[in-house]
């Protein structure tokens, strides 16, 4: 009887360690998918960030031709 008591305890000590392990593991997965798709989604960020900058500073220097062209040939931008 003594015996089974204790089998019983480890039992439930044994469990109760093993679903809290899993839970963590489980939390430490989900952690890493989320850091993982926020630098992902970050460097994308970043990349369209310097796509932008660079479609910027053509406009600008195509506006500017267009304003120079204009202030020689007194015609209408358009």
């Amino acid at each position: 009887m003594f015996e089974g008591i204790i089998y019983f305890g480890v039992g439930v000590f044994f469990g109760l360690t093993v679903a809290y392990n899993h839970k963590d593991y489980r939390q430490e997965k989900t952690f890493e998918q989320v850091d993982e798709k926020v630098r992902n989604d970050l460097e994308r960020y970043r990349n369209l960030s310097e796509s932008l900058k660079e479609d910027i500073k053509f406009l600008k220097s195509r506006v500017s031709s267009l304003k120079q062209r204009d202030a020689k040939t007194n015609e209408p931008i358009g």
